[in-house]
């Protein structure tokens, strides 16, 4: 399906490339819909057995688009089932509450504000995974209803995959034991938990313990991304573009003889190519309001051009804000991560034989 729509002409080649498809999209005003800061579109395909929903954005610098493949049979019929309303259960299937109505899709997407890609995610049970972008302002829209995924019991695969990425064990014990970190029961993915002043969780971040995958639970706030802040009144916060750099930075502090915990720690659920510039991400500017007492600000963003490129936005967008704001990418590799590796490779290289 994908080769047809990139290669076969009667599809005018809406997959060809970033031109085409910018070039197509708008001959389908019905299909539009307002994105994250820009308009997105979103079709169906049919084949015989299979309905592959995609949302395309044309955009330069950003992800331009995502597929979900269903069967096309069972996507109907669920469909056909929420126009008589959405049941929530457990996984016990015991029903928490239930959204009832002719129009459960108009609902969540007018109601709600939900894409038409996740609340079709929600029809049909699960989220509608995505990978984080991150927003520009915050705005006052009422709060996101998080769906983060069913719970495996105790995260196996997702403790052997944070050891090889060279996360030390007691940080990932005291992620697990207060809710922050668990292992997903229907991917086995690692999910990263973010929480509001309230202690309430508003974010999710998902990240696969076997490929590359990386996303989001619908529903998620980027306001309230994965942090680790254990003082009441921080002075400092040091900023990271994932949970796994966040985690890798720790883990270099304890390494180092120094404790995480005197200072905030904070993700931004991802960065992007900065458009315009005094840029602040909504998970900084949210957490500098819940925390007034900060002062300064260090960047720990990835060596490349939209890590650079995110610093840059942020340190201007708080150049007449009273913080000092000190910019700190890795010493070497492309990320945290990549230097909490390497110093651990150089390590065993350099003990001696016994």
């Amino acid at each position: 399906m994908i080769n047809a729509l990139r290669e076969n002409p009667e599809y005018q080649g809406i997959l060809a490339n970033r031109k085409s498809m910018a070039a197509c999209c708008p001959a389908y005003p019905a299909s539009a819909m307002q994105g994250n800061y820009t308009t997105e579109y979103a079709f169906r395909v049919n084949t015989e057995n299979y309905a592959y929903v995609m949302r395309l954005n044309p955009t330069k610098g950003d992800y331009n688009f995502y597929v979900y493949c269903f069967e096309k049979k069972w996507l109907d019929r669920h469909i056909a089932d929420a126009s008589r309303g959405i049941r929530f259960i457990t996984p016990h299937y015991k029903e928490k509450f239930r959204i009832g109505g002719k129009s459960a899709l108009d609902y969540l997407i007018k109601v709600k504000n939900y894409s038409f890609i996740d609340a079709v995610g929600i029809i049909l049970g699960r989220a509608a995974e995505m990978p984080p972008v991150s927003h520009s302002e915050p705005n006052e829209k009422e709060k996101k209803l998080l769906l983060p995924p069913p719970k495996e019991g105790y995260p196996f695969r997702v403790v052997q995959y944070l050891l090889d990425r060279g996360i030390d064990r007691r940080l990932i014990d005291y992620c697990v034991k207060h809710n922050l970190l668990y292992e997903s029961e229907d991917y086995h993915n690692a999910v990263f938990v973010g929480y509001d002043a309230s202690g309430v969780a508003r974010y999710a971040a998902l990240r696969s313990t076997t490929g590359a995958y990386k996303g989001e639970a619908t529903g998620s706030d980027k306001h309230y991304s994965f942090s680790l802040c254990l003082s009441q009144e921080p002075e400092q916060v040091h900023v990271f573009e994932s949970a796994i750099d966040l985690l890798s930075y720790a883990t270099l502090e304890q390494r180092a003889g120094r404790s995480w915990t005197k200072d905030a720690l904070l993700s931004l659920a991802g960065v992007f190519k900065q458009k315009r510039e005094k840029v602040i991400p909504v998970a900084l500017a949210q957490f500098l309001a819940d925390h007034p007492c900060v002062q300064r600000v260090y960047l720990h963003l990835d060596n490349d051009e939209v890590g650079r490129s995110a610093a840059k936005g942020i340190m201007e967008g708080l150049a007449d804000q009273p913080y000092d704001v000190v910019n700190l990418p890795p010493r070497c590799g492309n990320d945290v991560n990549d230097q909490l590796l390497w110093e651990l490779l150089h390590r065993h290289r350099n003990e001696p034989e016994r």
